[in-house]
């Protein structure tokens, strides 16, 4: 029961990680609109925006991670429970011979 309960935690704590990290995401994505608003202006350098290109694209690893990290969660927690079969609507009958 106790490995049960740590594994909820650990998806609840997962599943808080992927907002976070959406943010984060939503952030970077406004960043690289403001730094090519800037070049375009001549206020910023194309380093600036290459820059926020990269931080970007790895808020979104983080973000797909995130999310990947909370199914493998989930399916742990099905695991340890022995849900898995019937969350997938398996029926396993065995016979006789």
């Amino acid at each position: 029961m106790i490995n049960i309960d740590s594994l909820i935690r650990q998806a609840e704590s997962s599943y808080e990680r992927i907002e976070a990290t959406r943010l984060a995401r939503v952030s970077g994505e406004l960043a690289v609109k403001n730094e090519r608003t800037l070049r375009d202006e001549g206020a910023s350098t194309d380093f600036v925006v290459l820059r926020a290109e990269r931080d970007l694209t790895s808020r979104r690893y983080s973000e797909i991670r995130a999310k990947a990290d909370y199914l493998i969660s989930l399916v742990a927690l099905a695991e340890a429970e022995g849900s898995i079969l019937e969350k997938h609507a398996i029926n396993v009958e065995f016979t006789e011979e």
